[in-house]
């Protein structure tokens, strides 16, 4: 079973319900952030979810909102809540930020290595929704639709000089998650 911490947070009510629990699910309204014994990490923004669930892969964390996640390409992929799956092609420790547009729009932005954005159909069957490679996102579209093959679409774009800039002084600054 995957065991997730919170390592930070300013949040003082978050602390005295989850630690020393093992975690399972929260939503937070300040910056949050927490790691596995995988060397996995998950940064929360404001507003943002993580949750464990049972999955087609086993227990995964599965988020929401604004979220810079390493995850171990060995360990297994991240769920955001769109129900898509992202995984590294590569050996090395993936890192992917993941943003909330509106109802209906996902960014994921690759910010280390070439990453596949997969999803699982009605015969857990996986299929591939796009491939985004390091410095570019996937403006993923989401419909309501009874096929999940027909619910996902994508646009592969670079990502801006000011989204770069908003993940690095937002979550990969460490003296923010200190």
């Amino acid at each position: 079973m995957e065991n997730w911490k919170v390592t930070h947070t300013s949040d003082t009510t978050l602390l005295r319900k989850v630690v020393p629990k093992d975690l399972t699910s929260i939503s937070t309204q300040s910056r949050t952030e927490l790691r596995n014994f995988n060397g996995e990490l998950c940064r929360l923004g404001h507003g943002s979810s993580f949750a464990l669930e049972d999955t087609v892969l086993g227990k995964r964390p599965i988020v929401g909102g604004e979220v810079l996640l390493k995850m171990n390409p060995s360990v297994g992929p991240g769920k955001y809540r769109t129900s898509c799956w992202t995984i590294s092609i590569h050996d090395s420790m993936m890192e992917a930020f993941y943003k909330q547009i509106d109802e209906k729009t996902d960014h994921i932005y690759a910010l280390k290595g070439t990453q596949v954005i997969f999803e699982y159909d009605e015969n857990n069957k996986p299929f591939v929704i796009t491939t985004i490679e390091e410095g570019q996102k996937a403006v993923m579209s989401i419909s309501k639709t009874d096929n999940i093959r027909d619910r996902y679409s994508a646009k592969v774009e670079k990502i801006t000089d000011q989204e770069y800039d908003h993940v690095l002084q937002n979550y990969m600054d460490n003296r923010k998650w200190n």
